[in-house]
């Protein structure tokens, strides 16, 4: 009997452990289970997805740390995107608490610290955690590790204006999400992008990364990225609103105008509609931080229509929506909005209130940019309350403050030619302004004395502003011979004085010039501004010299560049490159046209002949020739220094073949790969000049 109840207690224990074991592999495949869905509602339904997730709490302790982790990954990723905080950090204090003395789990929770951070605004606390990740523990990590931090990094530094450094990370956080079919994060970097493009003042590249995003978005069914690309559009749109109105304000002449103003018209109406939409889904969603943006893009609209009031009712509105850390941003820029309309309201003394408070959150999350924008407001409410003296150091510390964000961006074109310019401009005008306003205080203080000390002191400030008026007009005429003879130096130091032709350091003043509209045009992916390069050798030169005299020579280097000038057109330049060797640039052109000027130019030389000093001379070229970029499809695969040296090996050949004859070198698309090109470069040195199997040999005789 003993052993009997012993038998059906060991069956009995078996029967418990296998049980055990069957309800931990179903529970372990039901906790798989939700994760996948959870993965795949994570973009149409990140609610559900939350709650699937949750779902799986009570299976959590089962998992091992691996699938904990990838659990609560999509967890805090999901709470970040439908912006609860709370619940994000308390998913972290979660994974903190099992997995922190782990060492190799230590870097990602440092990556959630810093995410949180984030989104708290708290820069300088985020960057001393990621600065603890040596980057060799980075490389050794998992693809998933380092496309998290590698997007942390880089939305770090997008907000500390190192776009530089930023852009690099942002690659490879892309290249990384998308070998991992990781929408999210591949939406995240179109967003940085975007917001690196508007920062640095190019609005139209911002609005197509705009627009990239939502149909991304869209095609995901995802509303909560759908709703940020929106207001981030609006954003530019009235960034373009704004710019239109300054064109339409400097412009004299009326049809321009008018034309300026329908297009500002017609975005006012795209805007007006994306607004009111953005608004709703933003408040369906509760999407709250894209609804502040929306409401400061509102207040933005009423300034431009003057109707203040509204922008201070809508601003009092944003500030009472603003909670938490994450929405301070939007809160400062409400201030500042209602700061702007104060003070245009001629209240000036609300207005500084309110630019205090929108400098204080400014400062608190650290925001660089958003300061610029406060310097720029306190000098204009001063200047306009005739406080110059206030003014006059906020334009100079607006001015200080921009050239260091300058060496911070390398943004030239933002802080050079807007920037710079306009506050030191600025700076001068308030000079004179404090200047004319200590006069006045001083006027004021004379009317104290008697009648006859104040008619004595006007009298001898007379004679001395006459003093000054006279010493002003000699030094501005000096001034003004001054800059005529530097620009004759100039001149003189890029111009050939046999041939009033410029001279080859001309290339080096205009090199960025003649770069800018072809990289824009090859950024819009419709190359149509081509520059032609032709290189010009006149045959047997040396002869002429030799056998009729080097005052022949000369006359023939002029007449050539003479008929030269008049082959091209008015954008075009010729440059005596040396000698009696001319570069001709043709801007603005096709290959086509480029091979049309060589065959012009060569036709006429054999069809004509020269007189000059008495002798009739027949006077052929060698040219070689070529379109830059090279390769139309890889603008960037062959660059403007190596385009000349190109050509200059195409003069050589033709020179080598028998002169009076152009040559041209090409090479196919498919060709054009790293490995053909660093063929192509050593043949450019090569003293042989053998030209590559791959490589198109054009010729057109004389």
């Amino acid at each position: 009997m003993d052993k009997e109840k012993f038998k059906m207690k060991k069956i009995q224990k078996y029967f418990l452990i296998t049980l055990f074991i069957f309800i931990n592999i179903l529970s372990a495949n039901a906790s798989n289970l939700n994760i996948d869905e959870a993965i795949e509602l994570q973009y149409s339904d990140p609610k559900s997805a939350i709650n699937l997730l949750l779902d799986n709490n009570e299976y959590l302790e089962l998992m091992n740390n691996d699938d904990f982790l990838t659990h609560q990954l999509l967890l805090f990723r999901l709470y970040q995107k439908t912006e609860n905080n709370e619940l994000a950090t308390q998913t972290f204090q979660t994974v903190n608490e099992r997995l922190s003395d782990i060492d190799a789990f230590k870097p990602w929770i440092k990556v959630l610290k810093t995410s949180l951070l984030l989104v708290e605004q708290k820069h300088s606390e985020a960057e001393a955690i990621l600065q603890t990740i040596p980057l060799d523990v980075v490389t050794t990590k998992s693809d998933v590790f380092k496309m998290w931090f590698y997007y942390t990094a880089s939305a770090l530094e997008v907000r500390q204006n190192l776009y530089k450094s930023a852009l690099g990370k942002i690659n490879k956080a892309n290249n990384l999400a998308i070998d991992l079919n990781d929408k999210y994060i591949q939406m995240k970097v179109l967003l940085q992008l975007l917001i690196i493009d508007y920062y640095q003042l190019h609005p139209k590249k911002a609005l197509k990364k705009g627009n990239e995003l939502q149909d991304f978005a869209l095609s995901l069914n995802d509303e909560f990225m759908e709703i940020e690309a929106l207001s981030s559009i609006v954003n530019i749109y009235n960034m373009i609103i704004i710019d239109q109105g300054k064109l339409i304000n400097s412009s004299d002449d009326e049809e321009e105008k008018q034309r300026l103003t329908k297009i500002r018209n017609d975005y006012l109406i795209e805007v007006s509609s994306l607004l009111d939409k953005t608004l709703i889904k933003s408040r369906k969603a509760g999407a709250r931080k894209a609804e502040l943006r929306a409401l400061i893009s509102l207040q933005a609209r009423y300034l431009e229509d003057k109707t203040y009031e509204k922008v201070i009712a809508v601003g009092q509105e944003t500030i009472a929506l603003s909670k938490g850390a994450s929405q301070l941003y939007e809160k400062a820029v409400a201030y500042n909005n209602i700061s702007i309309a104060y003070r245009l309201l001629e209240k000036y003394d609300q207005s500084i209130v309110a630019l205090q408070a929108a400098e204080s959150i400014y400062r608190e999350i650290d925001s660089e940019q958003s300061l610029l924008w406060a310097y720029e407001d306190y000098s204009l409410t001063y200047e306009a309350s005739g406080n110059y003296e206030l003014a006059l150091l906020y334009y100079k510390t607006l001015h200080q403050e921009t050239l260091a964000l300058q060496k911070k961006t390398n943004n030239k074109e933002v802080l050079e030619l807007q920037e710079t310019f306009q506050n030191e401009k600025n700076i001068n005008e308030i000079e004179k302004l404090n200047q004319q306003n200590q006069l006045n205080i001083a006027q004021l203080e004379a009317d104290k004395f008697q009648k006859g000390i104040f008619i004595t002191f006007g009298f001898v400030l007379i004679l001395i502003m006459i003093f000054i008026y006279r010493d002003r007009k000699v030094i501005s005429a000096k001034n003004e011979l001054l800059d005529d003879l530097n620009l004759k130096l100039k001149e003189q130091v890029i111009k050939d004085p046999l041939t009033g032709l410029y001279n080859r350091r001309l290339l080096t003043e205009i090199k960025d010039k003649l770069l800018t509209p072809v990289t824009q045009t090859n950024q819009n992916e419709c190359l149509k501004h081509d520059i032609g390069l032709v290189i010009l050798d006149l045959d047997f030169f040396k002869s002429i010299n030799d056998s009729l005299g080097h005052d022949v020579g000369d006359a023939v280097i002029q007449q050539v560049s003479k008929d030269l000038l008049e082959s091209v057109k008015d954008d075009d330049y010729v440059i005596r490159w040396g000698g009696e060797e001319f570069l001709i640039i043709l801007m603005n052109t096709t290959k086509e046209e480029v091979n049309e000027y060589c065959q012009k130019i060569m036709k006429q030389s054999n069809n004509n002949s020269m007189n000059v000093l008495s002798h009739r001379l027949n006077v052929t070229f060698s040219i070689g020739f070529a379109s830059f970029p090279f390769v139309t499809d890889k603008p960037h695969w062959l660059s403007w220094d190596d385009s000349l040296k190109l050509i200059d090996n195409s003069l050589y050949i033709a020179k080598q073949q028998g002169r009076n004859q152009a040559v041209s070198l090409s090479i196919g698309n498919e060709s054009a790969t790293d490995e053909h090109k660093e063929i192509l470069l050593e043949s450019l040195f090569n003293e042989a000049h053998e030209i590559p199997e791959t490589i198109k040999l054009t010729v057109i005789k004389g």
